[in-house]
């Protein structure tokens, strides 16, 4: 499941729960683009709960639309993901150097204070 707020113009929480669908991800992108038109220098606070690895139907979703994810991205400067799984915190942090212009930081679940407080820095 997908969870995206829309916090305020320059704020999004995105919340990811378990196993996501072709049909998730599908509709987690468009309503990505539709919460940060006009969005600019953007933070998100990325939440993983019991997240288990997508399926390949899923993530052919997610690389066929992958020029529209890298574009809507130019809208992001800084994700804080929340993840209980070491290796997806790890993932993450590696992702970040492939996208130089978002810093992407790591935290574990009992330290969305820290999280919070690097986003707002």
């Amino acid at each position: 499941m997908i969870t995206l707020t829309k916090i305020n113009d320059k704020r999004l929480n995105l919340e990811v729960t378990g196993l996501l669908s072709p049909e998730q991800m599908e509709y987690a992108l468009a309503d990505f683009e539709a919460k940060t038109v006009g969005m600019e220098g953007g933070v998100i606070l990325y939440q993983l709960h019991d997240f288990e690895m997508p399926s390949a139907a899923t993530l052919a979703v997610k690389l066929a639309d992958l020029p529209s994810w890298l574009k809507l991205m130019t809208r992001v400067k800084k994700v804080a993901l929340i993840a209980d799984k070491k290796w997806i915190r790890k993932m993450a942090e590696l992702e970040g150097l492939f996208l130089p212009s978002i810093a992407i930081k790591s935290f574990e679940p009992n330290k969305g204070p820290e999280a919070e407080a690097w986003l707002a820095g």
